[in-house]
């Protein structure tokens, strides 16, 4: 049993890393770490386990393993604080700030044997599991390519902390479009990416992004299409197959399997709209019933449970290394950077 201590109490931790850690016999939470020490109090209370403000803090007692699910800004200093007290370590998205953070945590975790790893939970979700399996097994013919859209409502619930960040809220949100599409279409490279920036000076996040990946023109391609000046949150990835296109939709957990129309005719729009409507509302009822039931994690058990065979294998976790972390942070900035 791994013994595991979650970094930071506010909501990625105590709604998505501590149920994931809690729901699998692997691991045992034994304690709480936030630089606020009531709400580190607090979280412990609830919980039943030990507290700090710090990772060295004697009160935490014997331990592994380090989940971090604190603001982006600090997941450098957090991850090496980890790494050199010989701890393995999973992070949430963003990895880091910079590429050259990101080499930094990657050496480290080198140097030391220890599993570094980063939360890039859609890959696993339901939805997108299944559409990986059908293009993985060619159910609907050789893949194409992905297309990733996603639209971001500027007055939903939003971290405070977004404005800090480089590219400001697609840097928080990017990377998990970034991931999905590398899940399908492998470590293809960028060969163009575009940004539209915002009216506001004091927010760095553009209205507009654009991002193009292509290795040739026998291989997938991929485009993700990024707005973040909508009146809709909304995240759909497009998998498209020889025989059928895959509609993942990500906020949903919804799968949504659209057949080859053909030439396009009455009949076969036809068939296409049914498919979308039954598959749309039957996806509703089954993802209702398991976010009804606490059921609905996104990915995270997968996460959770990579990095515990990790910690005992010593291999580094497919999907979730601290490479992959390393591989999005790039994406990030040549995005941000543009031609």
């Amino acid at each position: 049993m791994i013994r595991i201590v979650a970094v930071g109490c506010g909501w990625v931790s105590l709604h998505r890393h501590i149920p994931a850690i809690r729901a699998d016999p692997a691991y045992r939470l034994v304690g709480v770490v936030d630089r606020d020490a009531e709400k580190a109090r607090r979280s412990a209370q609830e919980l039943h386990v030990a507290h700090a403000t710090t990772l060295d803090d004697p009160a935490l007692g014997g331990f592994e393993a380090v989940s971090i699910g604190t603001a982006p800004t600090s997941h450098h200093g957090l991850v090496m604080a980890g790494l050199s007290l010989g701890k393995h370590v999973i992070v949430e998205k963003p990895f880091a700030m910079s590429v050259a953070e990101a080499d930094e945590m990657v050496a480290r975790a080198k140097e030391r044997g220890l599993v570094l790893a980063v939360v890039h939970n859609f890959q696993f979700a339901r939805s997108v599991a299944a559409a990986r399996q059908a293009a993985t097994e060619e159910k609907y013919g050789p893949l194409r390519g992905v297309v990733g859209l996603q639209l971001s409502n500027d007055r939903r619930r939003l971290p405070e902390w977004y404005r800090t960040l480089p590219g400001g809220l697609f840097y928080d949100e990017g990377p998990h479009l970034l991931y999905l599409a590398r899940a399908f279409i492998g470590d293809t490279p960028i060969v163009s990416a575009h940004t539209l920036a915002g009216p506001d000076p004091d927010d760095r996040t553009p209205r507009l992004v654009d991002v193009h990946f292509a290795a040739g023109p026998d291989r997938p391609f991929g485009a993700l299409h990024m707005n973040f000046a909508a009146a809709l949150s909304e995240w759909q990835l497009l998998v498209l197959c020889d025989r059928a296109t895959l509609v993942c939709d990500i906020f949903r957990d919804i799968l949504i399997t659209l057949p080859d129309d053909g030439k396009h005719h009455p009949d076969q729009i036809l068939r296409s709209s049914v498919a979308a409507t039954l598959g749309h509302w039957a996806g509703v009822v089954t993802s209702g019933l398991r976010y009804a039931t606490g059921r609905l994690d996104y990915g995270n058990a997968e996460v959770f449970r990579r990095f515990a065979r990790a910690t005992g294998d010593g291999v580094a976790p497919s999907g979730i290394s601290g490479e992959d972390g390393r591989a999005v942070v790039a994406a990030l900035h040549r995005t941000l950077a543009g031609d």
